[in-house]
């Protein structure tokens, strides 16, 4: 059937629209961008379908015919007020205060300086030449050491795979460099990536947007042959070649011949040399070893600072299985699982994209002969049994049956708050499962997902199986899936995505008390958290992952309510709270990071506490001691380690209440205050850049051990003027002042 070229035009703009308005991940396109992005494409339709006099008279024939054909009255009429409708609504969402964030452009590979100071001495980057790409006797060991230093310093944003999906990487914007792109280090020369590396994000220029980057100065962290070696490790494990200025230099860029005993990306190389594909051994030592180690005990270069710590598979013992619990050893599909889909929360990523279906099938066999299992068949798996329809009845029967068997380890209210320390069966402290959140459940959250994990447990950990006879907490069937419909009913979905602290005017006094109804009428945003891993003392084992936000101003003051979830209530004095401590005790904290000014334009201070010519506020709220109560702190930022606390007393109040594993806290401020030249100053109207961290004190964090995110925004939306109605008014009479004109001019012809 031949489509319309005009009704064609349309469903292609429309399908690019909605083709804009998917998210990818947690992000989303800025409508803003949308609408630049809609301008070029509905232009580019238009050029296409009018290319020849023929195909514009096809696309303008039905417009013509509508607007003069006599006996077309009825839909002239109904067009000539829907199309003055639709952009009178279109005007009112352009004009109306929004919570929109702005939108930020940036270089991603900005130019960089002909010579630069890094590691104490100058650099000509014009002619700066990798020495250890040049070391060809020892490049395959230099090509190891760089992948050591990689893992122990840079998966953890860029990924176990180089494509800036660590498993931190959320909780940066923008993400990591995703080195696996053909549009990164292959356009690049080493001399450029040695720059960025070393200099970091406060090292970009201006258009770079150095204020948003989390790249760390790496030169205060490793040495100068070292992240060479890094580099030199990125290229040969992806298999790029590093960018050149004259064609005679590629062959020099290539790696050497390589040869027996070569481990990593050269074992996989000198398979492919000999012409056959890389066994599950290259494939393991290329992919799998950094985390679990050469010999599978999971003691890899990155082992010591991951939490939950790889894998160890000479032990035999894999957690997520479906066998039943007397059977230890998994079936071969529950370890294929886990290296397609990988297991959320932790560092193991989904392999699917890299790895064919007969490289994961082999490297499962492989991995079983650490431990001697792998002639072991699984014959049974996990019956499930008959589901049980989720019901108010069910869900109570369940909340009574988690309360009198799981709350001990997860909580009541199912966030993980424990009332006793956890360990692993190999002594490592473990944290329960927060099951109100959905989307760390390493198995997933169906079901029949969690009616496996109750009746097999997790194998080397204290959750138990609860099919178990000899459990003295033993659940039925039934039972059990009344336990999960009740954990059903209390899981959330991730909300992170969002940009904008939302603040709202209300009339009266804004609430100072975190449990005041009030504040169920307030919208709710939620950002992800990550570790410190970018300034020292770098931390990689944190509690807390995300932190929600809601906010109320009125004429003289404004609030805002932060919630997160924390498994423990850290009290220092507090024998009890000692208890479940990881070593040193410290208090529970938050704090909120404001620049002194709003900024002109987008440029915004640095995020790590700003810097001498762009100073930010801090407002800390800590949970006390048993000796001194909660205390609220104003502090002056003027960089990494220029924190002063602010002498005399200031305008801040905070409150914080702890119940069932989360913390909720009111922090209030003055809009204005006295002191212009050291306080921000909220005008409603205005985006003002922000950014929180807090402190587990019961998991040894104080200082710069803490979770933190980047640069966010906080609006406070102003009231709606009258020009927000009168402006799409005027629009939707000219337009339809513009149709009548028309509509003339065609009857005329």
């Amino acid at each position: 059937m031949r489509i319309p070229k005009l009704l064609l035009a349309v469903i292609i703009i429309a399908l690019a629209y909605f083709v804009l308005k998917i998210p990818s991940g947690h992000h989303l396109i800025p409508a803003s961008v949308i609408r630049i992005y809609m301008f070029f494409i509905t232009v580019g339709v238009l050029l296409v379908m009018t290319f020849s006099e023929e195909s514009a008279q096809a696309l303008s024939a039905p417009i013509v015919s509508l607007l003069g054909d006599p006996a077309k009255k009825v839909l002239r009429t109904i067009v000539f007020i829907i199309v003055p409708l639709f952009f009178g609504y279109l005007t009112y969402n352009n004009v109306k205060p929004s919570f929109e964030a702005p939108v930020e452009l940036r270089t991603v590979h900005p130019a960089p300086p002909s010579s630069v100071k890094m590691f104490g001495k100058s650099f000509n980057l014009l002619t700066l030449e990798s020495p250890v790409r040049k070391d060809t006797a020892n490049f395959a060991a230099n090509v190891k050491a760089g992948g050591e230093l990689y893992f122990k310093n840079c998966f953890y944003c860029h990924g176990d795979k180089l494509d800036g999906r660590g498993h931190y990487a959320h909780g940066f914007n923008p993400l990591p460099a995703n080195f696996q792109d053909v549009g990164t280090i292959t356009q690049l020369q080493e001399s450029y990536v040695f720059w960025r590396a070393a200099t970091g994000g406060p090292g970009l220029p201006k258009e770079a947007t150095p204020w948003l980057s989390a790249m760390p100065i790496w030169q205060n962290f490793v040495t100068e042959d070292e992240l060479w070696k890094i580099i030199l490790f990125l290229y040969d494990y992806t298999g790029h070649v590093p960018r050149v200025m004259k064609e005679e230099g590629k062959k020099e860029a290539m790696a050497p011949a390589v040869k027996p005993g070569d481990v990593g990306f050269m074992a996989v190389a000198y398979a492919e040399e000999k012409g056959a594909a890389a066994g599950p051994k290259q494939i393991y030592e290329k992919r799998c070893a950094w985390c679990h180690g050469w010999e599978g005990a999971g003691d890899g270069p990155a082992a010591e600072f991951l939490n939950p710590r790889p894998r160890d598979f000479t032990s035999g013992v894999y957690k997520y299985k479906t066998s039943p619990f007397d059977q230890p050893v998994p079936s071969d599909e529950d370890v294929l699982r886990t290296i397609k889909e990988g297991l959320p929360g932790t560092s193991m990523p989904g392999w699917t994209d890299l790895l064919s279906e007969s490289d994961m099938k082999g490297l499962v066999t492989y991995l079983k002969t650490f431990s001697g299992i792998e002639k072991e068949k699984v014959a049974t798996q996990v019956d499930t049994g008959k589901q049980v329809s989720s019901s108010d009845e069910s869900i109570k029967k369940g909340k009574d049956l988690f309360i009198d068997r799981c709350s001990e380890c997860h909580g009541e209210a199912g966030r993980g708050d424990a009332i006793k320390a956890l360990k692993t069966d190999w002594g490592d402290r473990v944290w329960p499962r927060n099951l109100t959140k959905s989307w760390t459940l390493r198995r997933g959250s169906d079901p029949k997902e969690i009616f496996t994990r109750i009746s097999t447990g997790i194998s080397g950990t204290p959750m138990p199986s609860f099919a178990d006879p000899e459990n003295k907490k033993k659940l039925s069937e039934e039972e059990r899936w009344h336990v999960v419909n009740y954990v059903k009913s209390v899981q959330k979905e991730a909300k992170e995505g969002e940009a904008v602290v939302k603040g709202i005017k209300i009339e009266g006094e804004v609430p100072t008390d975190p449990a005041d109804p009030k504040w169920d009428a307030a919208e709710a945003t939620t950002f992800p958290l990550v570790p410190n891993i970018i300034a020292k003392e770098r931390f990689f084992i944190p509690t807390i992952d995300d932190i929600t936000l809601k906010a109320f101003y009125n004429d003289k003051e404004m609030a805002f309510l932060i919630e997160w979830d924390d498994r423990t209530k850290s009290i220092p004095g507090d024998s009890k709270a000692a208890e479940l401590a990881e070593g040193e005790m410290n208090e529970d904290a938050v704090a909120v990071q404001l620049p002194v000014t709003v900024p002109e334009g987008l440029e915004k201070p640095y995020f790590g506490h700003g810097d001498g010519s762009h100073p930010v506020n801090i407002w800390r709220w800590g949970s006390g001691t048993t000796a001194q109560p909660e205390k609220i702190s104003l502090l002056d930022a003027k960089g990494i380690g220029q924190v002063a606390p602010r002498e005399g007393e200031s305008n801040l109040t905070g409150k914080g209440v702890y119940d069932k594993g989360r913390w909720r806290v009111v922090i209030k401020r003055s809009l204005q205050t006295g002191d212009k030249e050291k306080d921000l100053q909220f005008e409603p109207g205005r985006f003002v850049p922000i950014s929180f961290a807090t402190w587990d004190g019961s998991n040894g964090e104080k200082g710069s051990k803490h979770e933190l995110t980047t640069w966010y925004w906080v609006f406070l939306k102003p009231p709606t003027g009258s020009n927000v109605f009168v402006t799409p008014v005027i629009v939707m009479l000219l337009v339809f002042g513009g149709e009548l004109l028309l509509a003339k001019q065609v009857r005329k012809k």
